[in-house]
């Protein structure tokens, strides 16, 4: 489920309508390598907390593909940004 089939508002309505149980064992027992959509639902997650004010879904001009940008709280730094198709290596146990 990388958004081909939604849209940009229909996939963060859904994401942010998702239980946060599911959400918190999602993010509780990540993969050695994860995917953009695993990287969004701890964004959502981190969202709830408080420690990530909003988050903006697009589409990727060249392919169309969903890019996720946001700010962490704490940052003063450029969003950060990442398509739900990229896969992340290295993630952290501890989340």
């Amino acid at each position: 489920m990388e958004g081909k089939d939604l849209t940009e508002k229909e996939l963060k309505e859904f994401v942010k309508a998702l239980p946060t149980s599911l959400i918190q064992r999602i993010c509780e027992n990540p993969s050695p390598s994860a995917s953009g959509l695993q990287a969004l639902l701890a964004i959502e997650s981190e969202r709830r907390k408080g420690n990530v004010t909003n988050y903006d879904l697009s589409r990727d001009p060249l392919d169309g593909k969903i890019r996720v940008t946001f700010s962490p709280i704490e940052s003063f730094d450029e969003p950060i940004s990442f398509r739900l198709d990229e896969m992340f290596e290295g993630v952290p146990t501890n989340v």
